[in-house]
């Protein structure tokens, strides 16, 4: 599904930043992961309005936010699992993966994505018709089970804003920005009426107009070319933001002034290839002289972070690659009490700890002394823990060494757990967590901001620069404990 809106030369992808479904299981929880909490991702696509600005001659320029209702990835490995396991042999037969999912289905039509993941798995079958019913026996067919899985998810779970993208394309209209909304799927109006934000949308494109148009799917650019066509702006005064690589693809192609991915994986380096700007959400986006690009410093109302619960984005996240998770104390690990002294780990945390330690790096930040955290220090001598005080100016490292950060001016928890990583030799490309309840954990937020996952513990009124919400420290345990889980099955 592409949203299209018009400003300033740019078109987004919506998959990976508009949908998420609402109260739904682990199957579908991801599916438009920007603005609405339900089920599947989508891409986005700004584009072309006349804007008038206070001191110069009118602009005419195009945010184009494409928004393709993507089918999540667990959606399609309940479709593939199964008829691989039946119809592959050897490696063939090897169940549906993440990788997968990004190689040969995110982005492109439900029949395209069936023939391209066969195609590569050597298993040969018939495309079918389209009037096919759900099934096995043909492409079109196993299409079709995915389609009716997904609106029957629709009927049962429905969807809710994923609030981040709705403030951004309400920020948009509120600069003047006009917003189509164009999707490969024939389920985009059904989707976005459920969700309660067709109203943001002059325009929709989707799968049934793309069939009757006869218009190829992505990488090819012909969508995002409707879409500019029918607001009557050129390509070069258009952007693309997309979370496939077959939209960044396209945009590219079509010969947009900007293209922007959205990395809800954090796992950057593909749609880099072909992006300008690449960031993990539409609330990193910022709209400076008609133009999209990165936010310097981005701040998010604790009211419109999803839960880290929900986050159904955690599994791709984790996939095939290291972890480190790193957290506060007070607040975080156990709750907030009159007399610091009476907060202590309790069993459930210390246990969830030294689980996640033994498969993972695992750090305590915290603005106490080492000597005020007697209760963790006993854990130290475990693989991969690493204990930090005084907002990181003493270490205490699993080997039981004690270490100082110098200069003491310079320490914050941000500066902490970069000199951790290092320490530690966490590897590049690992996935970074930090787990924080107060303003003192925003420096260490912000450095998780772009390519890691920050958590945020609380509800208050107040913003942050984390991607999920946890309520409480009993909250933050579960987290840890399918963290674990996620590492341990990869």
């Amino acid at each position: 599904m592409w949203l299209v809106l018009g400003v300033a030369l740019v078109a987004v992808s919506f998959a990976s930043i508009f949908i998420r479904w609402a109260d739904a299981p682990g199957v579908v929880v991801a599916f438009y992961r920007m603005l609405i909490a339900g089920v599947l991702m989508a891409p986005l696509t700004l584009a072309g309005l006349r804007r008038t600005r206070p001191s110069a001659a009118a602009l005419r320029s195009t945010l184009l936010a494409g928004a393709m209702l993507a089918v999540h990835f667990a959606a399609w490995k309940a479709v593939f699992d199964p008829f691989l396991a039946a119809h592959g042999r050897g490696a063939a037969a090897r169940p549906f993966t993440d990788a997968d999912y990004r190689r040969h289905v995110d982005g492109i039509g439900r029949y395209d994505g069936v023939a391209a993941l066969l195609g590569a798995r050597g298993v040969a079958l018939e495309r079918g018709d389209p009037a096919d019913p759900p099934g096995d026996g043909t492409i079109c067919a196993l299409g079709n089970r995915k389609d009716a899985a997904f609106a029957e998810a629709v009927r049962r779970h429905g969807v809710a804003p994923y609030l981040t993208t709705r403030r951004f394309v309400e920020r948009l209209r509120a600069a003047g920005v006009r917003t189509a909304v164009i999707s490969a799927s024939r389920n985009c109006r059904m989707v976005l009426e459920a969700a309660g934000v067709s109203d943001l949308f002059e325009v929709r494109i989707d799968g049934l107009d793309l069939d009757e148009l006869g218009l190829p799917g992505k990488p090819d650019p012909a969508v995002f070319l409707e879409a500019v066509a029918r607001l009557g702006v050129a390509p070069s005064h258009a952007a693309v933001v997309e979370d496939a690589v077959s939209g960044v693809r396209a945009g590219r192609a079509g010969g947009f002034a900007t293209v922007v991915g959205l990395d809800r994986a954090r796992r950057p380096d593909e749609l880099s290839q072909f992006a300008d700007v690449v960031v993990p959400d539409a609330a990193d986006l910022e709209l400076v002289d008609g133009r999209l690009q990165a936010a310097e410093h981005v701040r998010v109302r604790l009211a419109d972070l999803p839960a880290a619960a929900e986050d159904t984005d955690l599994p791709r996240m984790v996939s095939d690659r290291p972890v480190a998770v790193f957290l506060d104390y007070d607040g975080t690990l156990t709750p907030i009490v009159d007399r610091p002294e009476d907060a202590r780990l309790g069993g459930d945390a210390a246990d969830e700890l030294i689980a996640l330690a033994e498969v993972c790096t695992v750090g305590i930040i915290s603005g106490r002394d080492l000597a005020d955290l007697a209760d963790v220090t006993e854990l130290v001598g475990l693989d991969g823990l690493w204990l930090a005080g005084s907002h990181g100016f003493d270490v205490l490292a699993p080997d039981g060494t004690t270490h100082q950060l110098t200069p003491a001016a310079d320490r914050d928890k941000g500066a902490a757990l970069r000199w951790l990583c290092a320490a530690a030799a966490v590897p590049t490309d690992a996935l970074v967590v930090f787990i924080g309840d107060d303003v003192t954990d925003e420096d260490a937020l912000d450095a998780v901001r772009r390519h890691g996952l920050g958590v945020v513990v609380g509800n208050e009124d107040r913003s942050s620069a984390a991607h999920d919400r946890v309520d409480d420290p009993a909250q933050v345990i579960e987290l840890l404990g399918r963290l674990r889980a996620e590492v341990v099955r990869r």
